[in-house]
């Protein structure tokens, strides 16, 4: 969230509608990332984190345990900051 606030544009400046258009823009496709993530994590993450489709073809081979799994999903969850 700090990066996008960062683009939020004074009024002074000289392109101030495009910057807030941009702005608008970039903060409602934020807020769309973080209601998918918090909906449903699981399926966020399998379809956005290389981690966890790499070890979900693990786990879907019986390569890595349905623990080993889970602990990943949850160690992916603590990294990006995901609430469930």
């Amino acid at each position: 969230m700090a990066a996008v606030n960062a683009m939020k544009p004074d009024v002074s400046d000289p392109d101030f509608a495009f910057k807030q258009q941009r702005y608008a823009q970039v903060a409602s496709k934020f807020a769309q990332v973080q209601k998918a993530r918090e909906d449903d994590p699981g399926a966020w993450l399998l379809q956005n984190s290389p981690v966890i489709k790499d070890v979900y073809n693990q786990f879907s081979q019986r390569q890595v345990t349905g623990e080993f799994f889970a602990s990943r999903i949850q160690a992916e969850k603590e990294r990006l900051g995901i609430r469930s």
